[in-house]
């Protein structure tokens, strides 16, 4: 994999603000300077297929994606070139920010975190580490990108280096229609149970949370964390009990017979709560309000992010499941032995069924638990 070297033989043009651009194989980046040669605009450009992608920001502006679909063909068979524009997703910087940062580890740094902050995560973000556990440790990080920035804070704060990998990207539902309807019909419910602060924030932008009007209810310390910043204080399991069992354990979810309850989740989530209810007597519907989709890392990118991967860190069995199928050949032994903090048992037993060998279990589901799993698991023997 090619890393980014700059090309020499840009042309300044009189009037326009100074360049410097860096090519590779799969990766060209042209920033504009100021006159003392601070970043003040990049453009990312690369390939997949038969389109050409470009990330652009300009002078402080939001980040612009470009498409360059050069598949379609005129009446005449001839290829026409069309650029269209949309949002950035989640599932673009998901894409791009690994490749960018295994790619870009000789540009000057004060250029690369330049870019790197505009694609979702920084290391000059960071505290300055409060104490020194996982010094010299790099942490493989597969949280969807912009759900990592606190958790590679908190490790960075403990002296390790976060590798971003994302597995998992968050995407809106193909039918937000039929889900904003649910959250409308059902606002008056006996409660709305959410199952990760991605449902959270899903529901959010289907329906303002201040139009919430049911008590809601969370699975985990993230979840209620998402819904507290929206105003919302939500009944959550003690801290023992971090899961779909726990959540039904709640006094306020016992006696629910002939009230309508709604499930507030993702595609594919894990259908723990909706029978135990239903036998219950509840009146239950599941509105899926965000969708999940593995992120095709080119296989380059996996195994140049993984080169000195010291430990892994993972947040969901699917994220679990698509990093196993992504193990290039090269690494995947080396990898299997790397201590790999997962968020429960069934993770655990995954990870130990698909051949991980030291598959740690954090306390509860929060970045500070992640964390100290790691720093449990390296106290013996570190300095």
């Amino acid at each position: 994999m090619t890393a980014l070297a700059e090309v020499t033989t840009v042309v300044q043009r009189p009037g326009e603000p100074p360049q410097r651009w860096f090519a590779s194989e799969s990766l060209d980046l042209l920033l504009w300077l100021d006159a003392v040669g601070a970043p003040t605009g990049f453009q990312l450009s690369w390939r997949d297929g038969g389109q050409a992608h470009a990330l652009t920001a300009r002078d402080g502006g939001e980040l612009r994606h470009e498409q360059v679909d050069e598949s379609r063909r005129d009446g005449g068979g001839h290829a026409r070139s069309a650029t269209l524009h949309a949002a950035v997703e989640e599932y673009d910087l998901a894409l791009i920010q690994p490749r960018f940062a295994a790619l870009s580890r000789a540009l000057p740094t004060v250029l690369r975190d330049y870019v790197l902050r505009a694609l979702g995560v920084s290391a000059t973000e960071a505290a300055p580490p409060q104490t020194h556990w996982l010094e010299g440790l790099v942490v493989l990080v597969t949280r969807p990108l912009r759900q990592a920035k606190k958790l590679v804070t908190a490790l960075e704060a403990v002296g390790a280096e976060a590798r971003l990998l994302p597995m998992i990207a968050i995407r809106p539902t193909p039918d937000a229609a039929l889900a904003a309807g649910q959250l409308l019909d059902h606002r008056h419910a006996a409660a709305w149970l959410f199952t990760s602060a991605n449902a959270v924030a899903a529901a959010n932008n289907l329906i303002a949370a201040k139009h919430w009007q049911a008590p809601v209810f969370a699975v985990g310390e993230a979840t209620a964390k998402a819904l507290k910043t929206l105003s919302h204080e939500a009944q959550r399991p003690p801290p023992d009990a971090i899961h779909s069992e726990g959540l039904l354990s709640l006094p306020a979810l016992q006696d629910v017979a002939g009230q309508d309850v709604l499930i507030v989740t993702g595609e594919g989530g894990r259908d723990g709560l909706r029978e135990p209810l239903l036998a219950r007597g509840a009146r239950v519907e599941v509105a899926t309000v965000y969708r999940r989709e593995v992120v095709p890392h080119l296989p380059e990118t996996v195994q140049a992010t993984l080169e000195d991967v010291d430990a892994l860190l993972l947040t969901s069995g699917e994220s679990l499941v698509a990093l196993h199928r992504a193990l290039p050949a090269l690494h995947k032994a080396r990898v299997l032995q790397l201590p790999l903090v997962v968020p429960s048992k069934r993770v655990q037993a995954m990870a130990r069924t698909l051949g991980f060998s030291q598959p740690l279990l954090a306390a509860t589901v929060s970045d500070e638990a992640f964390v100290q799993a790691l720093v449990d698991w390296r106290r013996p023997t570190a300095a």
